[in-house]
């Protein structure tokens, strides 16, 4: 069978600075024409543009050669876990366009955490209206500004009787001394209020060593991301599920949760490999296009039916942009609460938008 692959190009805003600074998203809808006349659609974003082009020229070699399945095409010919999951995705599109049947049941739903991210002008009056909206998790991105997080957390004890939990991001983004000193300045700000840490996310660059000193030493969880991004955009990565990391499954891990992004990772071979072992998992987007989010949607609801929800957290799946998008998300999908809803059956991902009104391009 034959495959003809187009892209067009998107460029998405978010009104909520992230760490002081406005972001900008840009990336490919991917499109997937097969000889049968079947259309799938996918999103390919990026945040590094060399890396994009690498994956753009992988992509562009599908078009020379013929393959009946999906794995063929995702076989190591893509030198990206990234283009591997869009020629995956666009492909399970055309599936669905098969079956004909809803992509979830009426009564899926996903709770997720609310993202603080930039801690200088979260206003805390919103703190009691997070809490009656049903948010229990607060993701907080951690600066490298001492001064700033010690007024931060002072004011968030200040504002809230509630038990919030809070999820600290830290992106790998500081040194050992500093994690250590704000650590510090933290178990004392919060020992009598009623927050609590869930987790440390990416306190360091990932050391059993140094990640158990951190463990030891606060006792406060610790979640692993950034490590598995860096190493998921490697060939390996797609068939291993992440076994080739500097640690092996079979031996002692300094976490116990993995914060995961089906756009770049193999969520389901990671699961897979890890969901023995007391990990705990956070399923979150890459701040991609809604047809991006829409497939980490998906990917959730797909392991939740295949293992329990018990070893899912609250998921960080419902922040959207504000410009550039062009996803119909209030006519889909509730979001007015902690709680993403679906409001209207979804078949395919063409309803959720419109690819008529697109600038297509060959690859």
């Amino acid at each position: 069978m034959n495959y003809k692959y187009q892209i067009s190009s998107y460029k998405i805003g978010y009104q909520e600075p992230l760490r002081g600074k406005l972001v900008c998203k840009e990336g490919f809808l991917l499109q997937c024409k097969s000889s049968d006349h079947l259309v799938g659609y996918s999103d390919y974003s990026h945040l590094n543009k060399e890396a994009l082009k690498k994956s753009v020229l992988a992509l562009q070699s599908l078009n020379t050669k013929k393959s009946s399945t999906v794995g063929e095409v995702c076989k190591p010919s893509l030198n990206s876990i990234q283009a591997m999951r869009s020629v995956k995705y666009a492909f399970q599109d055309m599936q669905y366009q098969k079956k004909k049947t809803a992509l979830f049941s009426e009564s899926f739903c996903v709770s997720n955490h609310y993202l603080i991210g930039d801690i200088g002008s979260f206003p805390f009056s919103n703190l009691n209206a997070l809490w009656l909206q049903g948010y229990r998790s607060l993701k907080v991105k951690i600066i490298e500004d001492m001064n700033a997080l010690e007024d931060f957390f002072l004011n968030l004890t200040k504002n809230t009787k509630h038990q919030f939990l809070l999820r600290l991001d830290f992106n790998a983004n500081v040194n050992i001394k500093f994690v250590h000193t704000f650590l510090s300045k933290l178990s004392n700000i919060l020992k009598n209020s009623s927050l609590q840490v869930e987790f440390l996310e990416d306190p360091l660059p990932y050391n059993y060593t140094d990640w158990v000193q951190l463990l030891d030493k606060y006792h406060y969880p610790l979640a692993i991301d950034l490590e598995w991004n860096t190493f998921c955009l490697q060939e390996n990565a797609y068939e291993d599920g992440g076994k080739n990391l500097n640690f092996k499954a079979d031996k002692a891990l300094a976490f116990s949760v993995i914060v995961l992004k089906p756009a770049v990772q193999n969520v389901e071979q990671i699961v897979e490999t890890y969901h023995t072992k007391n990990i705990k998992f956070v399923i979150t987007h890459y701040m991609d296009h809604g047809v991006g989010r829409l497939f980490a949607l998906l990917s959730l609801n797909t392991l939740i039916d295949k293992y329990s929800s018990q070893i899912f957290l609250d998921s960080g799946l419902n922040t959207f942009p504000t410009t550039g998008d062009g996803v119909f998300w209030k006519k889909y999908f509730s979001n007015n609460s902690s709680v993403l809803k679906i409001k209207k059956p979804i078949y395919c991902v063409s309803n959720i938008f419109n690819p008529s009104v697109l600038k297509w391009s060959d690859l």
